[in-house]
């Protein structure tokens, strides 16, 4: 009698950084499509249909940035804002939207979120029926693509909805004075604040007419921030920038 081989649950066999570098490769190597499997194995670099390209094909449309109707793949419309977006927002809320694609993923970020990942999360994908062989480097990958979202901090899961649109973990470090200038030249009725995190040793809040909030970084202050300690200090100040810098400004 045969044994019967338990199927592992799908998800990414790559980072999300590195699904992104490779969408980027075959929208310059074949335009937005559509294509076959076989067109976009050798978009992002393979000479054919091997098991590796398969699973680097995979990963694409597991991380919302191929789609597939049929056997006819095209990038997708997240694709377009994370390669070729109008500003570093669209960016960063796609990058967030991509992370969140793959079923497993926005599983665990729900269950992880405000907490920190546990040690053994290799044994929790195994537990998720992860092939034990393969579940060490799939949770990696899953820890590493956090990372590059901006949903993992201090080892701590943070809720997508609580992350602000500028973040260093995506654009890299700016000068504070360039970032206030498109805090406050870009925003709309809608946004209130944005936080900047890539000063190196302080919290920035950015609000309407330049009013700005500067805390010096520390762990306590990181806490508080996760927690919404500053909810209500931020609306305040957004009542008060909103009111006077509209005086003025009449």
């Amino acid at each position: 009698m045969s044994k019967v081989r338990s199927r592992s649950v799908a998800y990414p066999s790559l980072t999300l950084e590195k699904a992104i570098e490779l969408s980027g490769k075959l929208s310059r190597e074949l335009g937005k499509g559509p294509y076959s499997r076989d067109m976009v194995a050798r978009g992002i670099g393979h000479d054919r249909l091997s098991g590796p390209a398969a699973r680097k094909v995979a990963a694409l449309v597991h991380y919302g940035l191929l789609d597939r109707t049929g056997n006819a793949y095209n990038q997708s419309e997240l694709a377009r804002h994370i390669l070729n977006p109008i500003n570093e927002s669209e960016k960063r809320l796609a990058i967030i939207q991509a992370i969140k694609t793959p079923k497993l993923y926005m599983n665990f970020i729900e269950r992880f979120q405000n907490q920190a990942l546990p040690a053994m999360l290799d044994n929790i994908f195994i537990r998720e029926k992860i092939t034990p062989s393969v579940a060490k480097e799939a949770s990696e990958t899953f820890r590493e693509s956090l990372i590059y979202s901006g949903l993992l901090k201090n080892d701590i899961v943070i809720n997508p909805d609580e992350v602000t649109e500028l973040d260093s973990d995506i654009q890299g470090p700016v000068e504070s004075e360039k970032l206030g200038n498109f805090a406050t030249e870009n925003e709309t009725p809608s946004e209130s604040v944005k936080e900047i995190v890539s000063m190196e040793r302080y919290h920035e809040f950015v609000f309407k007419g330049g009013v700005r909030l500067v805390i010096p970084k520390s762990e306590s202050v990181d806490e508080a921030i996760l927690d919404g300690a500053l909810k209500d200090l931020r609306s305040e100040i957004k009542v008060f920038s909103e009111k006077y810098c509209s005086e003025s400004s009449e």
